[in-house]
């Protein structure tokens, strides 16, 4: 049976992992909280710095996750995946590379002006080797991402699959990541569309 083991959302200013809150207060902006979840939960990476704001939340909720899964000594890297989604893929770092353009082009934003970097930058950190796919559509897309995974896990294609939605345009954000995993826990959650809408929707957010 494959099972949701973790999960964690992100927005107006706090984190949620697996329901409970990750920090002791809100933040007051995207960049606040995401210092203060790296500082508070040692979340190390060389190139942290350089990553775009989308990069920087889609790690730092991957690694809320992930970190304490050692998942690539569970299994091998080519069966560990990823599929993520979002509605605006990388056109907030879009933007701010156009604005560059008009004096000397920024190649360390260029670099941030697809998507599935965010995915590499997980992948990278992980050592996840297996099929990876970022999508974009209006909202998200809970169908097709149970699909995706569903078949990669099913196929025996993976073992482990980090899943869902990092969104980042201007002053919004929201991030919401799960790990899906097989017969793992008693108490976890069976990996069902309907389980991915629910846990979405009953995750606590600050101002809530």
């Amino acid at each position: 049976m494959l099972q949701i083991t973790k999960y964690c959302r992100a927005e107006n200013g706090q984190a949620f992992r697996n329901g409970s809150p990750c920090l002791p207060t809100a933040s007051d902006s995207l960049e606040e909280m995401v210092s203060a979840l790296v500082a508070q939960y040692h979340i190390v990476h060389s190139r942290f710095g350089k990553m775009d704001r989308l990069s920087q939340l889609g790690f730092t909720i991957a690694e809320l996750i992930l970190q304490d899964r050692h998942l690539a000594q569970k299994h091998e890297p080519h069966m560990l995946g990823v599929v993520l989604n979002n509605s605006a893929a990388s056109l907030d770092t879009d933007m701010k590379y156009w604005e560059t353009t008009s004096n000397i082009p920024s190649p360390a934003l260029f670099v941030y002006t697809l998507p599935n970097i965010v995915v590499a930058e997980i992948c990278i950190k992980n050592n996840f080797k297996g099929e990876n796919f970022f999508f974009v559509s209006e909202k998200m897309d809970t169908h097709l991402l149970f699909c995706h995974i569903s078949e990669m896990l099913n196929s025996n294609r993976a073992a482990a699959c980090l899943g869902g939605w990092v969104e980042v345009l201007n002053n919004s954000y929201n991030a919401f990541l799960f790990l899906v995993e097989k017969d793992q826990e008693k108490k976890a959650a069976k990996f069902t569309e309907e389980n991915i809408i629910n846990i979405y929707n009953t995750t606590p957010l600050w101002n809530s």
